[in-house]
């Protein structure tokens, strides 16, 4: 199981031939299958899914990103970007962790 994955609370889907234009702000985990260009705000988790291509600047507890992201992250907790992810963009923490890095 991926950080930030929650099965058992709510969260909101954007599927895979779904886009998404503006801006999404919530308290629920949000998981981007498809497209979003414009702002996410959400108070929890923010799962990017391997189909997903976010184009915007992202606010979140915790970040997963399986897919790609093209804008800057502030994350307030956790990111963490697997194999295949990337992002083009400033990543801003609460601290540095490079412990995983060597």
């Amino acid at each position: 199981m991926r950080i930030g994955q929650d099965k058992d609370g709510p969260q909101t889907i954007i599927g895979k031939t779904v886009t998404v234009k503006g801006e999404i702000l919530g308290t629920e985990q949000l998981v981007v299958e498809g497209t979003v260009e414009g702002r996410i705000m959400i108070e929890t988790n923010v799962l990017i899914r391997e189909s997903g291509l976010v184009k915007a600047d992202v606010d979140a507890n915790v970040i997963n990103v399986a897919g790609g992201v093209v804008g800057n992250i502030s994350v307030k907790d956790k990111i963490e970007i697997v194999s295949g992810g990337y992002v083009l963009g400033d990543i801003r923490t609460p601290r540095p962790s490079y412990r995983d890095w060597e």
